[in-house]
């Protein structure tokens, strides 16, 4: 008979004159990133100072920097021979390799069109060639140590494509871009020394 009292006493409500303690409050704790999102974030600023020194790395050993076409730490003419590459069909030439390889692409689309090996004359030039060469047309040879053909990324052609405006030449001026080879502008008809058999691989 007691019972239903007991239990109508544990519902009265608090009195309000009574205070009550207060919990207290904790700030939140700042937004500050765990340590495995933190280590990530350092392998990500790792990472990318690592490929910013490989590039300032690869441009100084490209060359000079002022010398267009060095490349490799290599001096002009003086490139050890396991870094050129033979050229396909034409026996003695060498070239940088993957001017190497344009230009043998190059040469298979040639010989589809006129049902002939793309003639060739020149390609690496070493420095002591580059000397004689000097020395026996010095109207037509570049200073020993500046030639293209010391950096392996020139070629003289032959076979009517050493002549402007022959099928040949007209077919080379259309396509060899395709392939990354070009002719300077002093070597194009109007330029300063003209040689339309003098055709150079990359950028110009």
């Amino acid at each position: 008979m007691h019972e239903p009292a007991a239990a109508t006493r544990d519902l009265r409500l608090p009195d309000p004159t009574v205070a009550v303690p207060t919990v207290p409050t904790v700030p939140p704790r700042p937004n500050r990133p765990g340590p495995r999102r933190r280590w990530r974030a350092w392998w990500l600023v790792a990472a990318l100072a690592g490929l910013l020194l490989g590039v300032v790395g690869w441009r100084a050993l490209a060359g000079a920097g002022d010398q267009p076409g060095a490349w490799g730490g290599h001096e002009n003419g003086r490139i050890p021979p396991a870094e050129l590459c033979p050229l396909a069909g034409a026996p003695g030439h060498r070239l940088r390799c993957d001017a190497a390889a344009a230009y043998g692409r190059m040469a298979v689309a040639y010989r589809a069109r006129f049902r002939t090996r793309l003639c060739i004359t020149d390609s690496y030039r070493p420095f002591e060639t580059q000397v004689v060469a000097q020395r026996e047309k010095p109207a037509l040879a570049a200073k020993p140590g500046t030639s293209n053909h010391g950096w392996a990324l020139a070629v003289d052609l032959c076979g009517g494509a050493n002549d402007f405006g022959t099928r040949q030449h007209r077919w080379l001026q259309a396509n060899a871009p395709s392939f990354g080879w070009r002719q300077p502008a002093w070597a194009r008809k109007g330029g300063d020394r003209p040689e339309p058999w003098h055709w150079e691989f990359g950028k110009l």
